[in-house]
């Protein structure tokens, strides 16, 4: 394994079955191949489902139900996230005001990567790592009082695992 940061490299770290690697995230990661944003303000999860599908049969004869289960087991979620750029945070500390235009293009920015169609993985503060594709139609809602600042909103299901291989098939590994 080799850590990378800003693409550069760092020193291979050498695994073996007694030694464990645990990556502990502050925030929230939205990543595909190539995009990697971090989800710092006000990222928030609304309940994590876990997806596992039964029917219920109820025969006439029978006074109890026949419960059929499958091999379906799958999480999904929405999450919202508020964007606010890296230059409206520094004009904020000298006491600016907040850069609409630099506003504008972080949303452009991140809504064509969540409209992308392609899978990404989401990585949480919660140490999940979760293949996902984005399922309906991501929203973006303007913040009163913030002019120019808004945040985004999506729901998701799960996809896949997060091994090597699953992340390899979907184009999330180079």
């Amino acid at each position: 394994m080799v850590p990378v940061s800003n693409e550069i490299l760092g020193n291979q770290v050498v695994t073996s079955p007694d030694l464990n690697v645990t990556a502990l995230f502050d925030n929230n990661f939205l990543t595909d191949s190539s995009n990697n944003y971090q989800l710092i303000y006000d990222s928030k999860f609304d309940s994590l489902v876990n997806n596992v599908n039964t029917t219920i049969f109820e025969p006439l004869d029978s006074q109890y139900p026949i419960v059929v289960t499958n091999n379906l087991n799958y999480r999904s979620s929405r999450l919202s996230v508020t964007l606010v750029s890296d230059t409206s945070i520094n004009n904020n500390i000298s006491g600016l005001p907040v850069s609409i235009n630099q506003e504008y293009q972080l949303r452009q920015r991140i809504m064509s990567f969540i409209n992308n169609r392609q899978p990404k993985l989401i990585r949480n503060m919660f140490g999940d790592n979760i293949l996902i594709m984005i399922t309906d139609k991501p929203q973006i809602t303007y913040l009163d009082g913030n002019i120019g600042i808004a945040s985004i909103s999506f729901s998701f299901v799960e996809i896949g695992g997060s091994d090597l291989t699953t992340l390899s098939l979907n184009g999330l590994v180079i």
